[in-house]
């Protein structure tokens, strides 16, 4: 009998170790152990409880429980940001408690702002938690911003827990509007709000559009400080010795931006690192600014496609020539903290169960004013800053999907399937920041993502990735709801 107590076994161990070779029993072996037994259902809640709903939705999955309406699965749904089965499982009825927020972010998935509008009003009157609240509050603000003045304004003349997250929100719509007076003013009441970094982000924002580029530093560096971290511009110490890190660079006419990317790269505190940057066919100066990057710093190594291929396929061939034990990737008009290499590898170094680890970002649209397409948080996942060992890597997940865009959520979401739960350190570290082109593929409406949410072609993508990996763990074909939605998904 496979016991599952948190005692016993406190979460699935993955079906890979961290060298990449095949465990003989992990999560997909305890799935087709649990799923025939009484208590399978229980045990997908343990799981959903620590956090892992793509193996809870998998043993749901495998132990047959087919109901789409099942209160745990909807969850399970929303968590994972599979909104097509979520509106599909809803359907016309009554919406249950606690998923009018998810339901509204679904809506906006799918490309209809009207039908999110109620639901998010529902969710922002809603007493559940600040989490859920904010990422409610904070997606009403972008598509009915007057209505959610009127409700947030309501909300803090009623005293609510939420007044200093409400007043963070409404600085956000009075700085993007241009009353930067009333801004400052209401980021001095959002000081006491679970996240102060967010107002010294919001305030360097409101600093530098007034002029004041002195204090919008200062209240950048500041935001850095809360976390421990120095400057962008800060030399901390160097860190000799210690295992190779590989960081693949895909670059096309990045010309404007390659430099700063690749000296971010070149001073990083942990100095062993092996900077390898495939030109994807660029038209303009890469090449050459490269190049002469390379001749200064024989750590950079320039490798060139003759036809352009797209990011994830560069990659790809950057890890077949990478070196190092630990790889990660960077983007050609990012810039990286001084210290994110080392802040990363850290915990891995420390812990030898751990496959890998990730930070967060900023995305500017111009130096200190900070954007996010729905105003909050400004500081968020960067999924494109996992830093994973390359054996595994290269063993348990094959490398990037050779798609033009979102692949690197793909890849984090295999990589969490394979090694299990708890096996990828998350650090609330800001290590990156990424700058915002309207003529990238992220920024684009059809591939991207804009103020209202991902691109359908996108989301969908996104729902795609996860339910392979919904399919592998179960062993078995999904039911007959994913298996219509999926024949509608480009894989």
């Amino acid at each position: 009998m496979i016991d599952w107590r948190p005692a016993a076994r406190p979460l699935p161990p993955g079906s890979f170790d961290p060298s990449g070779g095949a465990r003989a029993f992990g999560t997909a072996g305890l799935i087709a152990a649990m799923a025939p037994r009484t208590g399978a259902l229980r045990l997908a809640r343990y799981w959903a409880r620590c956090r892992r709903p793509l193996e809870a939705l998998a043993l749901i999955e495998a132990a047959g429980r087919h109901d789409p309406a099942m209160p745990l699965r909807l969850r399970l749904l929303a968590e994972l940001r599979l909104y097509s089965p979520l509106l599909a499982a809803v359907g016309r009825g009554r919406v249950p408690a606690g998923l009018h927020g998810a339901l509204g972010l679904a809506r906006l998935a799918i490309g209809d702002p009207d039908g999110a509008v109620p639901l998010l009003v529902e969710a922002v009157r809603d007493r559940s938690g600040w989490g859920a609240w904010l990422r409610a509050a904070a997606a009403l603000a972008i598509i009915a911003p007057d209505r959610a003045e009127i409700m947030f304004g309501a909300r803090t003349r009623a005293g609510r827990r939420e007044e200093p997250l409400t007043a963070l929100l409404l600085a956000h719509l009075a700085e993007r509007s241009g009353d930067f007076n009333r801004a400052l003013g209401l980021l001095t009441r959002a000081e006491a709000q679970p996240r102060p970094a967010e107002v010294d982000l919001l305030r360097a924002a409101v600093l530098v559009r007034r002029g004041d580029r002195a204090g919008a530093h200062r209240s950048f560096d500041r935001a850095l400080a809360r976390f421990g971290l120095p400057g962008f511009c800060a030399q901390p110490p160097m860190r000799d010795g210690g295992p190779l890190v590989t960081v693949i660079v895909a670059a096309y006419d990045a010309a404007e931006t390659i430099e700063a990317a690749l000296r971010s790269l070149t001073g990083q505190s942990w100095r062993a690192v092996d900077i390898i940057v495939i030109d994807d066919a660029s038209t303009d100066e890469t090449v050459a600014k490269v190049a002469a990057l390379a001749d200064a710093d024989p750590r950079i190594r320039l490798l060139r496609q003759t036809a352009n291929a797209g990011a994830y396929a560069a990659r790809n061939r950057g890890l077949a020539a990478a070196a190092g034990e630990y790889v990660t990737v960077h983007d050609a008009d990012d810039v990286a903290h001084p210290q994110r290499i080392e802040r990363q590898l850290t915990p891995l170094l420390a812990e030898p169960g751990l496959v890998g680890s990730t930070a967060r970002w900023l995305r500017r649209e111009a130096p200190y004013r900070f954007h996010d397409r729905q105003l909050l948080p400004l500081l968020r996942l960067h999924v494109g800053s996992l830093l994973i060992r390359r054996a595994f890597l290269e063993h348990a997940v094959n490398g990037f999907e050779p798609v033009r865009y979102g692949a690197d959520g793909d890849l984090l979401t295999r990589v969490e399937a394979a090694a299990g739960a708890g096996r990828i350190a998350s650090l609330a570290l800001p290590l990156t920041l990424s700058g915002l082109h309207p003529g990238s593929a992220v920024h684009d409406p059809d591939s991207g993502y804009g103020e209202r949410g991902y691109s359908i072609a996108r989301q969908r993508y996104h729902e795609a990735s996860v339910l392979r990996c919904v399919s592998a763990l179960s062993g078995q074909p999904l039911t007959t709801l994913f298996d219509c939605l999926e024949r509608t998904l480009p894989l």
